[in-house]
């Protein structure tokens, strides 16, 4: 596993990899995963974070093979000091051998609440 993360006048980019063994259906499979992420603030009030994703996981005894591919974006902007509201877009590519082979995309809205309490 390795990760970093750098920061920047303009953002910061954090990337991880991993990689493991391990058994689906009691078959070996090496997965692989890398991560990359830039998060900036734009303004004291709104920031922008662009991430991809790639995980790689084949059998050790065959030849299978599963790909996936993520890309998105989110934009976040806080509204008052309790309330922020996030939209966002993804897109997934995923090919598992062959012709087996995905895409999708999705949209998103959020809306979240922060508030502290004594317990």
């Amino acid at each position: 596993r390795g990760d970093l993360t750098r920061e920047f006048r303009d953002g910061t980019l954090v990337a991880s990899f991993d990689q493991s063994v391990g058994t689906d259906d009691g078959e070996e499979e090496l997965a692989s995963v890398l991560s990359v992420a830039w998060t900036q603030e734009i303004s004291p009030f709104t920031g922008l974070s662009i991430d991809a994703l790639f995980s790689d996981t084949r059998g050790l005894d065959s030849d299978e093979r599963d790909r996936d591919l993520e890309i998105g974006f989110t934009l976040n902007r806080r509204i008052t000091r309790d309330w922020s509201l996030a939209v966002g877009y993804r897109h997934r590519l995923s090919d598992e051998g062959g012709e087996d082979r995905a895409t999708g995309d999705s949209l998103f809205l959020g809306l979240s609440r922060s508030f502290q309490g004594r317990f």
